[in-house]
């Protein structure tokens, strides 16, 4: 599992440090605008927010929390794959080396 942490935790730090500069360099929903009025800038928000409804849906499977849950998917719509990592980094971490337990969280016994 070392490996697998190793990569969530570099993709939290790179996926942090660029949505900071997103924010400081960028001008926000100008550039949103922009890129939505191109045909691969639609691709890609498709091809963005499929992955992350397809992470929600794991998450929910395995989490306890419902209330919990929610707090995860709001940061995730709001902060992007940072937020996937820094999850899949802390399941990690929580399941203790069993691959299962990492994959199924509540539904293991």
């Amino acid at each position: 599992m070392r490996i697998p942490l190793a990569l969530t935790t570099l993709g939290f730090i790179l996926m942090t440090a660029i949505v900071i500069y997103g924010f400081a360099a960028g001008s926000g929903w100008t550039e949103v605008e922009k890129l939505w009025a191109l045909p691969w800038g639609k691709v890609s928000f498709a091809d963005v927010y499929t992955g992350f409804f397809l992470f929600i849906g794991w998450l929910l499977y395995r989490e306890k929390n419902l209330g919990m849950s929610l707090i995860w998917i709001l940061l995730i719509l709001a902060l992007g794959n940072a937020i996937t990592c820094l999850y899949a980094a802390i399941a990690l971490v929580q399941s203790k080396g069993d691959w299962k337990k990492f994959w199924l969280g509540k539904h293991c016994q």
